[in-house]
């Protein structure tokens, strides 16, 4: 199976590892979604100057404004800290961000110190700053997209 932001989870099948590059869907999910015009996203890296730590989250563009500048921006912080915003299209009621984007915001979605899939250091720097630290690479993040 594979998902990215542009199109949904399409199941895909192969006889050997090798096919990979190859492989044709046998699922047809995308076929209504590639007729909308749709927000699109990508990862964004800044570096929290107080360390030098590079930190990445989501970028969700508004539908045909993809890295324009001056657009507003909303940040979406997601839960956790152990979780994360993630490379992938979620077509559900409560994923925000596309739903933001559509309405012409910039969304910003920081995968702060602490978030999920990024190692047990990056998680540990938590530990004696659980609030302050992510919230100083969410607010770094925020300087570096206006900068």
């Amino acid at each position: 199976a594979h998902s990215s932001f542009e199109s949904a989870l399409e199941v895909y099948f192969v006889e050997h590892i090798n096919q990979l590059y190859v492989a044709k869907a046998v699922t047809c999910e995308n076929q209504l979604l590639r007729e909308r015009n749709l927000p699109r996203a990508k990862v964004y890296r800044w570096i929290n100057s107080e360390d030098d730590r590079t930190i990445e989250g989501i970028l969700h563009y508004p539908p045909g404004k993809f890295e324009c500048k001056n657009l507003p921006l909303f940040v979406l912080i997601h839960g956790g800290p152990s979780a994360s915003s993630l490379n992938m299209l979620i077509g559900d009621w409560y994923s925000w961000a596309p739903l933001a984007a559509t309405e012409g915001w910039l969304v910003f979605e920081p995968n702060y110190r602490g978030s999920a899939g990024y190692g047990d250091e990056f998680l540990s720097e938590l530990i004696g700053h659980p609030l302050s630290r992510p919230g100083r690479d969410i607010l770094a993040g925020v300087d570096s997209l206006i900068a």
